[in-house]
Formats: C-alpha cells, structure tokens, sequence
C-alpha cells in the first residue's frame, strides 16, 4: 500500500460560519463527543441544498437528529446500522457489546 500523508487542516477552513441548533446533550458510551457533533452539525448546515448525507453506524440516533435539524430542508440524509439479528464477524470485546445489543438502532 502508498503510504499517504495529508495536511492537518482546521475544521473552521473547510466550513463558511453557520448558526447550529444541538439536540440531546446528555451523551451515553457510544455516541460522539459533544465538540464532535457540533462539527458534524456545522458541516451538516454548510451542504448544498439537496445534498445527500450518508451516517454509517447508528448508534442511537443523536448524530442523525442533529445532521436532520442542521442541514438544509431538502437535503436527503441517510443512517446504515447492521440489523439487530446479524451476528458480528468478530466477537466485540466485553466493553462494547453495548454498541451492538441495543434495543434499536437510532431510537432517539
């Protein structure tokens, strides 16, 4: 494989300042941190109207409620879980079987 080396750049360059909204601020193990979200919500609010946005991993849905109220209207966004029934290909460790035995993906 090539070994690639990309510049570190600053969220803020890649983004045009934007008033967001975050929903849900209690965070539990599994979901982003909260600086984190507010990243994704700020790019969420830059995407060209019409844009598609594309989640993989539903945790529980806090990503995907916060990408749905910061995007613009008529962006599409999309969240790809494995189904509740399909057994993982390797055996999580003890500490994260939480993020595959979850009631429902994306409940929030």
């Amino acid at each position: 494989m090539q070994s690639t080396h990309l510049p570190p750049i600053h969220w803020r360059r890649c983004v045009a300042p934007k008033v967001i909204g975050l929903l849900e601020h209690q965070s539990k193990n599994g979901n982003v941190r909260i600086s984190e979200l507010g990243i994704l919500a700020h790019m969420a609010a830059n995407c060209p109207e019409g844009s598609i946005l594309f989640e993989i991993g539903t945790f529980d849905g806090r990503t995907t409620l916060n990408l749905v109220i910061n995007a613009p209207q008529r962006c599409r966004i999309f969240t790809l879980d494995l189904h509740p029934d399909t057994e993982p290909r390797y055996v999580p460790a003890t500490g994260e079987l939480h993020f595959v035995d979850k009631p429902t993906p994306g409940m929030r």
